[in-house]
């Protein structure tokens, strides 16, 4: 049973990656290495710097094992597909929104609208932060989550 739902830069709520992404990612799906590990990097976060180097070699290693590529190529190149309101509308549990507000693959105002359609939503833009502000700003990204999920215990 799902008493709270966390959200982080979903590309369900609305993807939309620019060609540039899409390049790198098609890249690094079809070829993993290191080199296009790091290029894609550039578009999953605010400062590359911030990816946890154990991070960039298990998603290589996953994207270089059996089935790794699956998930890319069974949906044609978008792992994900935008949810429509009238589901948004139906998730009534109490929900977190949280978005790195530079990603480049999924942009923040797709979380935000979102927010708004999900009756007990709440959103957090994270500056400085990409599509993975976990590693941009771990420290805001973990005390929106622990706030969050220990609220009104």
């Amino acid at each position: 049973m799902v008493d709270r739902l966390v959200l982080v830069d979903a590309g369900g709520l609305g993807a939309k990656a620019s060609l540039a992404s899409l390049f790198a990612m098609i890249w690094l799906n079809n070829f993993p290495s290191g080199l296009a590990s790091r290029v894609y990097s550039r578009f999953i976060l605010f400062n590359p710097a911030n990816r946890d180097p154990d991070h960039a070699r298990y998603s290589v290693a996953v994207l270089k094992g059996n089935g790794g590529k699956k998930a890319f190529r069974q949906g044609k190149g978008a792992a994900v597909s935008k949810m429509p309101g009238s589901a948004l509308r139906r998730v009534t549990h109490d929900s977190l929104i949280i978005w790195g507000e530079d990603d480049k693959l999924f942009p923040v105002g797709h979380g935000e609208a979102a927010s708004k359609l999900m009756p007990n939503a709440s959103f957090v833009r994270i500056p400085q932060a990409g599509h993975l502000p976990l590693m941009d700003q771990p420290d805001i990204f973990n005390d929106a989550v622990v706030g969050f999920l220990t609220e009104g215990k």
